[in-house]
């Protein structure tokens, strides 16, 4: 009986793989390589691009935060007691990034990329929501937060899209472009939002909340009202410069016709994520792209932060881009008033000079197999940059407002590098042969990001600690210390996933 039972077990489990054939890699004849197939690249650049225009979708606020306070009649702070800033979006995000980020990560990891489609789908809808409320706080709000909720089985793709579909030799280059075309959705608002600005310049407007109307004389103020009365504007230059820092200026921005682009944008990307997007090839692309099982968000916790190195690196995240990200949710309000319309050209310099450097340090990445190198020099270099733009900042030259403009380029051109770097060092140091933990990685790593913002935003701002000196004195400060945990990593170059496709694919070319 007991044979039979066997027998009849077997039977089974070999029509189960008849039917479902595991993905192993296979070596293609014509090649002599690990067969690997065109989608990938489908798959890559549609969920790269779907993240791109959920980036776009939460920074919007970022270039037009000033207007969005006047048309909510709020003020454009973190903190006050006359009710909530523009910044609260920002801050309301991150707490649901830190819930959303872990369902997210479950699902890459349980169903596979399939689920990525749910997410596209709720950045979509999300964004037909925002521009149906139009200056609405309360649908904004809800419009931002959907995406947030669900949004996050995209981003937390990244490594699953890499190291499932794309051989040993092209990882790197998979997870940079997905990271570089996320970067180029939050730029691409930077630079867009200026293009449905309705003038040259921010101008003063002594209604806003956030204003201090103390700084101006009597004169000043006399002038200020025959503008409004008269429906023109005066600059945030020359006489008036100080009234940026005072969080007296805006950008006057056609928000409608904004939204309407920002809208039709992930309409078309999604389009795009359901005509391409695949969980799986029909074979492996790598020994380690073999599918897996899934554990679950404890035990998978766990697994990564008992590995000390993972650990490091992750608090130097949490540290280093804490002050970053201050930077970058009030970008339009620490320029300089004398180069403040140049924040934009910042933007579209730093990005455009990070599509060549991403792929280039990808390239390199995958030939000399340094992970940590590229890695510890992300952290190194964004700290370097701080430390110049913060000594240009406060030394208010005109040499140093281009020498703190160069130093914000320079930080973006380096910035995916840098991130592809810590995400593949990150799979490295905690790659299991049997367990899947590509998406539990990306979740941790954007939630301890998310965390970060949550933190810095709120205690860091210029606004919170009084200047915009002293949130990069004290940013600086902070930045330094989080370079020590990623470099204090013991074991630096041991790197498992690497070790296991070498010793399963001993003699074949990968």
């Amino acid at each position: 009986m007991a044979e039979e039972d066997a027998k009849v077990s077997a039977e089974v489990v070999a029509a189960e793989k008849e039917i479902n054939p595991p993905r192993e890699y296979v070596i293609d004849e014509k090649t002599g390589k690990i067969k690997v197939y065109k989608r990938r690249w489908a798959v890559c650049l549609t969920i790269g691009l779907m993240y791109a225009s959920w980036n776009m979708h939460t920074s919007r606020q970022v270039p037009i935060a000033p207007a969005y306070a006047k048309y909510f009649d709020i003020p454009n702070e973190s903190f006050s007691s006359q009710g909530l800033g523009v910044d609260f979006m920002s801050v309301l995000d991150s707490i649901i990034l830190l819930v959303a980020y872990f369902p997210g990560a479950y699902a890459i990891d349980r169903w596979g990329l399939k689920v990525t489609l749910v997410g596209g789908f709720a950045i979509m809808a999300s964004s037909w929501i925002w521009l149906a409320s139009g200056t609405n706080f309360a649908g904004v709000l809800v419009g931002r937060s959907l995406a947030s909720c669900v949004g996050t089985t995209v981003s937390a793709s990244i490594l699953a899209v890499s190291n499932r579909w794309f051989p040993e030799r092209e990882r790197a280059l998979a997870t940079a472009l997905i990271s570089l075309l996320s970067l180029l959705g939050s730029g691409a608002a930077l630079v867009l939002a200026d293009m449905f600005a309705l003038t040259d310049n921010e101008v003063v407007d002594t209604t806003l909340k956030s204003c201090d109307t103390s700084i101006f004389s009597a004169s000043q103020l006399s002038e200020l009202a025959v503008a409004a009365a008269n429906d023109t504007y005066v600059d945030c230059l020359d006489d008036y410069a100080d009234a940026k820092d005072s969080f007296c200026c805006y950008q006057p921005t056609d928000i409608r016709a904004f939204n309407v682009m920002m809208a039709v944008v992930p309409t078309v990307f999604f389009i795009l994520m359901l005509l391409s997007v695949r969980d799986l090839p029909p074979t492996a692309p790598s020994a380690a792209g073999e599918p897996k099982d899934y554990t679950g968000l404890v035990r998978g916790t766990k697994m990564l932060f008992t590995n000390q190195r993972f650990a490091k690196l992750a608090l130097s995240d949490f540290i280093v881009s804490g002050p970053v990200l201050v930077i970058y949710s009030s970008i339009s309000r620490v320029f300089p008033a004398e180069i403040s319309s140049y924040s934009f050209l910042a933007s579209a310099a730093g990005i455009g000079l990070a599509i060549p450097t991403a792929i280039i340090a990808a390239y390199y990445m995958e030939k000399t197999k340094r992970f940590y190198t590229f890695a510890a020099g992300g952290y190194t270099l964004g700290t370097m940059f701080w430390i110049i733009a913060t000594i240009s900042y406060i030394a208010d030259t005109t040499a140093g407002h281009w020498a703190f403009f160069t130093s914000i380029v320079f930080a973006l051109m380096v910035f995916i590098a840098w991130q592809t770097a810590v995400y593949e060092t990150k799979l490295e140091y905690v790659f299991s042969a049997h367990t899947s933990l590509e998406g539990l990685i990306t979740g941790w790593d954007r939630a301890v990001i998310n965390l970060s913002n949550l933190v810095f935003v709120s205690a860091l701002a210029p606004e919170v600690v009084g200047s915009v000196d002293l949130t990069f004195i004290i940013g600086g400060i902070i930045m330094v210390i989080g370079c020590i945990p990623v470099l204090a990593i013991k074991d630096r170059f041991a790197y498992l996933r690497l070790a296991y496709d070498r010793s399963k694919t001993a003699g074949d070319d990968i």
